[in-house]
């Protein structure tokens, strides 16, 4: 508890950018029930790449305490792959609460979008 709290004051000195005031546009529900959603007002291009911001509602907790996520990526809309440029699980729906977990870490390989994935649903909008 004390490193979150560390953490939480740390991002919020040095300006970790957490999506907060996005405009979130829902995107798809699964057959298990997570909604997915996207920040199209946020969402930049450079190319055939595609910058830009997504929620996950989840269902269910999970076995951490989640309730939702929230990843920013990096989408090849040419080769049909993304990476995940940093991302945080939170305790409470649509992103809110105390960030259980933080990452800045991007991916360091691209990961190859299988058709019938909600990440294909989610390239079809994003890529257009």
């Amino acid at each position: 508890m004390k490193y979150s709290l560390f953490f939480i004051l740390f991002a919020s000195f040095v300006g970790i950018s957490f999506p907060s005031y996005a405009e979130w546009k829902y995107l798809l529900k699964t057959s298990i029930g997570d909604v997915h959603y996207i920040d199209f007002d946020n969402l930049k291009r450079e190319g055939d790449y595609v910058y830009f911001w997504s929620l996950r509602d989840y269902a269910n907790m999970n076995k951490w305490g989640d309730l939702s996520s929230k990843k920013y990526l990096k989408i090849d809309c040419k080769n049909f792959k993304f990476k995940f440029l940093s991302d945080s699980y939170h305790n409470r729906q649509m992103g809110e609460g105390i960030p259980v977990e933080v990452s800045n870490k991007p991916d360091k390989d691209w990961t190859n979008v299988n058709s019938n994935s909600v990440m294909a649903f989610v390239l079809q909008n994003v890529c257009i």
